[in-house]
């Protein structure tokens, strides 16, 4: 588990994608660099529910739409 972990690390410290994790909980989990601006983001949002954000994004009902996702449901 401890590889697997390293191993997702390293690919999302190397990847130039904004990428977001979250849980079911819709909890950050893990974030790339390049989303940091977009969510506005600091590395201790880790654990920290994805509703508390403020977004630079238009999106109306962020957590509901993550929600949808999470859940397989069409957004």
């Amino acid at each position: 588990m401890t590889e697997v972990n390293t191993d997702l690390s390293n690919v999302l410290t190397s990847i130039d994608v904004p990428l977001a994790m979250v849980g079911r909980d819709l909890k950050i989990r893990r974030f790339t660099q390049t989303i940091e601006p977009v969510l506005n983001l600091l590395p201790s949002d880790v654990g920290r529910p994805i509703a508390d954000l403020k977004p630079n994004i238009g999106v109306a009902d962020l957590p509901e739409f993550l929600r949808e996702i999470v859940n397989g449901d069409s957004p």
